[in-house]
């Protein structure tokens, strides 16, 4: 069971520009890794399939309680400089396979998008550190970057995120 977090959602927009919100960016590219993984044969499992907002606990244990193999949270970056770019995953620090399965996502969100490579980093999220499995949260762009947001307004790019994000996910498990 791979278990993917759409962030934010409900009354958290999360970051938002020119219309833009993040909670429904990241639903849509959610929804779009699901169903890539399904249809490759994977089980997976959405912490939200609306819009509704769920307590950064409650993301971490619905992935514990479903018993999932991975945690993918996923996110859209911002800054208070409108030339940040680029896209950059988080792990747990100290988790072995937390860095092994950022790894593989970054370097093939690189790959196959145009973005900047902001590299792997830790950090101390609660979904990162309250999961019982090898967890990641990764941003994919910067909202707040004007050649960013022109780009999350067409289904391809995010198509090209979501497939980006299953196929490091299918190579990891090889």
């Amino acid at each position: 069971m791979i278990c993917i977090d759409a962030g934010h959602g409900g009354h958290d927009p999360g970051a938002t520009n020119e219309g833009l919100k993040e909670k429904d960016i990241v639903l849509d590219i959610s929804k779009k890794i699901r169903d890539i993984l399904k249809y490759w044969g994977y089980e997976t499992m959405l912490t939200r399939n609306t819009d509704e907002f769920i307590e950064l606990g409650k993301r971490a244990d619905i992935a514990n309680e479903l018993n999932a193999e991975l945690f993918v949270s996923v996110h859209i970056n911002a800054a208070s400089t409108s030339n940040a770019d680029g896209i950059e995953t988080y792990h747990y620090p100290g988790s072995v396979s937390g860095i092994d399965l950022a790894e593989v996502i970054q370097d093939n969100l690189i790959k196959n998008t145009t973005e900047s490579n902001r590299g792997v980093k830790e950090a101390e999220f609660v979904v990162l550190e309250e999961t019982k499995m090898p967890a990641v949260l990764v941003e994919l762009d910067f909202i707040t970057n004007s050649n960013s947001v022109e780009e999350l307004k067409y289904d391809y790019i995010d198509f090209i995120k979501a497939y980006s994000v299953a196929e490091a996910i299918k190579n990891y498990y090889k």
